[in-house]
């Protein structure tokens, strides 16, 4: 799909295209990504935690954007060097050390009334046990609860983000049930268009839920769009 962005050769995109017919990845969306989608989708691998090594694509491409653009960034993978300057110090594929981190600052911490301590933007390990989050998927458990409830339920995805594909995001929208029905029973096509900002992807509404893809953002969004 973004070929033109990481310019991989011909034999990588040939191990690829092995691999995913090898671990079930081929035609996945197209069998399975239909409107109204067809039934509940079948399960790959029943630990995600623990993917075989030769059926981790993700990896796979990271190490060999990496190879091509040093600056290659998960969160938008349009972005080449030089890595930008940001006083939050991520995201990025790596901790930006370009400045000092604004909220690790001792005296920063001190005027906000924050505990000393080593500031990052963005961990898992203090979240999570073990730092993995091993519980259920929001939208074969919580999420369509929340869209019933709520009715103005609005899920949003760059289509330049690497760490929560869009793709990905909509299967999974395809895969979930609320409101007694399976997924949109539409394909999305309405332009979202905003004046003096222009065409930037699409947005599509059923059942209380919403989901915009938009186009030339990465991970953040609101920052990129």
């Amino acid at each position: 799909m973004h070929q033109n962005i990481f310019n991989f050769n011909a034999s990588f995109l040939s191990y690829l295209d092995a691999q995913s017919v090898k671990c079930g990845y081929a035609n996945y969306s197209n069998l399975y990504g239909s409107y109204p989608p067809a039934g509940p989708f079948p399960t790959l691998f029943t630990d995600l935690n623990n993917i075989p090594y030769e059926c981790d694509l993700w990896s796979a491409i990271f190490n060999a954007a990496l190879i091509i653009n040093p600056a290659f960034n998960i969160y938008r993978i349009t972005d080449t060097p030089p890595i930008l300057w940001d006083v939050l110090g991520f995201p990025g594929s790596f901790p930006n050390q370009q400045s000092p981190i604004y909220f690790n600052r001792s005296d920063v911490q001190t005027v906000i009334h924050a505990p000393n301590i080593v500031w990052t933007e963005c961990s898992t390990s203090n979240v999570f046990v073990n730092g993995i989050d091993q519980s259920p998927a929001p939208a074969l458990s919580v999420l369509p609860n929340v869209i019933e409830k709520s009715h103005r339920t609005i899920i949003v995805n760059g289509q330049h983000d690497f760490r929560i594909i869009a793709e990905g995001t909509s299967l999974t929208i395809q895969n979930m049930t609320w409101h007694g029905m399976q997924g949109f029973q539409t394909k999305p096509f309405f332009r979202f268009v905003v004046p003096g900002q222009g065409d930037l992807g699409f947005i599509h509404t059923e059942r209380g839920l919403t989901y915009g893809e938009i186009v030339l953002s990465g991970h953040m969004v609101p920052q990129f769009q």
